[in-house]
């Protein structure tokens, strides 16, 4: 059902990894069927888990490949199956591939319409347009199509074919596997204490390459219309960095900044006081409750009550401190208002 790639040596395990250089191919030597999904005991002797897990600092955006076949895996095995004819789905195709796209894998469509052995050069580019038409109109996101002209492999975590030992049986058993398998990745991502989840990071990363495909030929879902920077909220003042004072240091490593409510009201505070309250006292008193008497919201917000005194304020406010990926995805600290995104 799914051929899975036994690295035999730490040189693949890198390369699978994301941190080597891939080669263009697989030998189909080190290409090893994998038995059914659910004999027992499956996931927790699988060899790269393991690697992962005694290597969490390994696991980087684009780590989990994922090599699903085209013809007749990703398309309808029909009785008069013609090339120049645009197929029709697999039963859960679309829904599978989305849902795993959406958690992290990255996804490569590879087939033999390339290879160059088997077709001519006018062919090979109606295969092409045929394919990219039948994953634009089902709405199929993909990182890369794998244009080998000699049908070889590229290297991967698991391979969808309908040609692998034992045979493919369907999208519904393949999807609740992988699923589960992207499971206990996000575990040992939050291993390293990662603030936010590991599809977060992969999806972060993808727009960042240009696009939400990370290595796209043809990016189905168009270009990027309009994106909206951390720096370009901190220059335009909906957010002030507060990054710069030494209380702030003293707290958190990783950079911070407020929205224009929370600082307004900071600046009120520090007004209305007659010099009793400063930016840094008030920055301490609301860092120390969001550490202490918050309430953790999922892996990267806490919420929390704090008091900040003006004249027309006397009670406390809520407000909620986020952990997320700055411009160049790093992790950055944002604090707003309980109602503020």
């Amino acid at each position: 059902m799914v051929a899975y790639l036994w690295p035999v040596s730490e040189e693949f395990f890198i390369a699978l990894a994301g941190n080597g250089r891939e080669p263009k191919w697989v030998p189909k030597s080190i290409q090893r069927p994998s038995t059914h999904m659910w004999d027992a005991g499956l996931l927790e002797k699988d060899i790269l888990l393991g690697w992962y897990r005694d290597n969490p600092f390994r696991l980087k955006p684009g780590s989990l490949k994922l090599c699903i076949d085209f013809d007749f895996t990703l398309t309808q095995n029909l009785p008069a199956y013609d090339l120049r004819t645009l197929p029709e789905p697999q039963d859960g195709a679309v829904h599978a591939v989305q849902e795993l796209y959406r958690m992290g894998w990255h996804i490569t469509i590879f087939t033999s319409r390339f290879d160059r052995t088997v077709f001519v050069e006018e062919e090979v580019e109606v295969n092409a347009a045929n394919m990219l038409e039948f994953l634009t109109l089902h709405n199929i996101p993909y990182d890369r199509i794998w244009k080998d002209q000699c049908s070889a492999k590229p290297l991967a975590t698991w391979y969808l074919d309908d040609r692998s030992l034992p045979p493919f049986r369907g999208w519904s058993e393949t999807h609740l596997f992988l699923l589960q398998y992207m499971l206990i990745i996000e575990s040992i991502w939050q291993q390293e204490c990662q603030p936010y989840s590991y599809s977060y990071a992969v999806r972060h990363f993808r727009i960042k390459a240009g696009g939400l495909n990370m290595m796209p030929d043809d990016n189905v879902f168009g270009d990027l219309i309009f994106s909206y920077s951390r720096t370009q909220a901190i220059e335009d003042g909906v957010l002030v960095d507060v990054s710069q004072y030494d209380v702030t240091r003293q707290h958190f490593k990783y950079p911070v900044a407020v929205s224009e409510r929370v600082w307004s009201m900071i600046d009120r505070a520090v007004s209305d006081s007659d010099g009793l309250q400063s930016v840094e006292g008030i920055l301490h008193d609301i860092f120390w409750m969001a550490k202490c008497n918050g309430t953790r919201i999922g892996p990267s917000e806490n919420i929390f009550e704090v008091l900040i005194v003006t004249e027309d304020q006397t009670e406390p406010v809520t407000m909620r401190l986020v952990c997320g990926p700055g411009d160049d995805a790093e992790p950055v600290l944002t604090l707003m208002l309980i109602d503020e995104d």
